[in-house]
């Protein structure tokens, strides 16, 4: 399938988008399709080896591997977890690596057991992203992430809070489904 979209993705491979710029907004938009690539992968959604495949670095990084070992061989569910990007930063940025800051809300859906009412949860995460230039595209060496900030911490974020730096503005987002 064929995208056109000024940054990025210009493709998908097996429903994971592919083809991004080789700029900024190109390596910020690679870190958000990425996470959210794993988080259905994590679900059987998508095949993790076709997350590995297309956006995956050749020698991912611990946090990464581990990211990457939650959804392998997962076989899909009724429960759904959406994970949408609240805000985008760009940490560091060169021609070869790029380091973005993604604040995501996940959405999740989904029962105890058979038979219990469904429950929706949201949760709020800090993904930091490590890219670099391989092979024609932004490929991710490195994932780390951690729990919050809440809308409610980030009133007035501190120094070390993800939110403190500069936020990317103009941000569009899709479905692929």
């Amino acid at each position: 399938m064929t995208v056109r979209v000024a940054h990025g993705p210009t493709a998908t491979a097996h429903g994971v988008p592919v083809g991004y710029a080789h700029d900024r907004a190109g390596a910020e938009t690679a870190a958000v399709n990425t996470v959210q690539a794993l988080t259905q992968a994590g679900q059987g959604r998508i095949p993790m080896s076709a997350v590995e495949h297309a956006v995956i670095a050749r020698d991912p990084g611990p946090g990464l591997r581990r990211s990457l070992g939650i959804g392998a061989d997962r076989a899909p569910g009724r429960d759904v977890v959406n994970l949408v990007p609240a805000a985008v930063s760009m940490v560091e940025f060169s021609s070869s690596a790029a380091r973005v800051s993604v604040w995501t809300v996940a959405v999740s859906r989904s029962s105890i057991s058979d038979g219990d009412p469904a429950s929706v949860i949201t949760a709020w995460a800090t993904h930091s992203v490590s890219l670099v230039w391989e092979a024609g595209d932004w490929k991710v060496k490195e994932l780390t992430s951690q729990t919050g900030p809440t809308p409610e911490q980030s009133v007035a974020p501190g120094a070390q809070s993800p939110l403190s730096g500069a936020l990317e503005s103009g941000y569009y987002s899709f479905y692929i489904n």
